[in-house]
């Protein structure tokens, strides 16, 4: 299971970072959108039924792409997060607090 970092090992640049992240995987959904679904419905573009299937199946592997990135992404950033907080517990000598 997936335990994100406390909030007190996040410094500003990771917030930045994790900002960043989603702004990109947001960007990447609109870009998406707008060239598939400008009216709100997927528009393939062909007519062929086969031609179809293969590109939706291209546009869910872009759209799981940008997912793959977004969440590699956030591990990095939480990682770091807690490294630079276990660092900073063991430069000042303090226990973290409990969780």
């Amino acid at each position: 299971m997936h335990v994100p970092p406390r909030p007190s090992a996040l410094l500003e640049d990771d917030f930045t970072e994790i900002h960043r992240l989603m702004t990109e995987l947001a960007t990447m959904c609109g870009r998406i959108a707008a060239e598939h679904a400008p009216q709100g419905q997927w528009q393939p573009h062909s007519a062929s039924i086969l031609s179809q299937r293969y590109e939706a199946a291209a546009l869910l592997a872009d759209v799981s792409r940008g997912l793959t990135r977004a969440r590699r992404g956030m591990r990095r950033v939480e990682t770091l997060a807690r490294q630079k907080f276990h660092d900073r517990t063991l430069a000042t000598g303090t226990q973290p607090p409990p969780p």
